[in-house]
């Protein structure tokens, strides 16, 4: 049985997660100002460069104590990405009649970032060796 998270690692993963959310925020609005198109720049750009970060931390983290994956993994880069705004945006897309926009978008965000985090553990691995 695994014991409970204490104060300590929940404190780093709420820390992590307040910096991830800052960091989603500022990248999404320095996207919008430079005149991207929303959503399918600023949460697309958000979601695979988490996707890059996740699998290249994943790979090097392996060996590294619950407080550092705690606060970069579960924390900053679990409320940096987000599924849930994906979702909604794909079903607004889909909604508006962007039937193939929407189609895309989650083809794009689903397949890219799995390229994206594979990208990143081999990316790790090779400064690791």
């Amino acid at each position: 049985m695994t014991a409970l998270p204490g104060m300590v690692e929940l404190a780093w993963v709420a820390l992590g997660s307040a910096l991830g959310a800052v960091a989603r925020f500022g990248l999404g609005e320095y996207l919008l100002r430079s005149g991207l198109a929303y959503p399918l720049t600023t949460t697309l750009a958000v979601n695979l460069s988490g996707c890059l970060a996740a699998g290249a931390l994943a790979g090097s983290l392996e060996s590294s104590g619950t407080l550092v994956s705690g606060f970069l993994l579960g924390g900053f880069l679990g409320s940096y990405t987000t599924v849930s705004t994906f979702s909604l945006e794909s079903v607004g897309l889909w909604q508006s009649r962007r039937r193939g926009a929407a189609v895309g978008y989650v083809l794009v965000s689903t397949v890219g970032g799995l390229v994206f985090a594979l990208a990143g553990r081999a990316f790790a691995a090779g400064i690791a060796s």
